[in-house]
């Protein structure tokens, strides 16, 4: 390979690494925001059901 072949290879490398990299960044932030909307949503369930529930209540079959 020649030298200027050689040196055009290496930076398009370097820029599909660093398209990668910014691909691999914003997986983990959707990721990381799917695990919190997550949370949330267990949280929020567990809340739900930690009243009792009774069968006398009104609207109760």
């Amino acid at each position: 390979m020649s030298d200027e072949l050689t040196k055009e290879l290496i930076v398009a490398l370097k820029a599909q690494t660093e398209a990668l990299n910014q691909q691999t960044v914003a997986i983990s932030q959707l990721v990381n925001s799917n695990l919190d909307i997550m949370d949330h949503l267990m949280a929020a369930d567990a809340e739900e059901n930690t009243d009792p529930v009774y069968l006398d209540e009104p609207n109760t079959l």
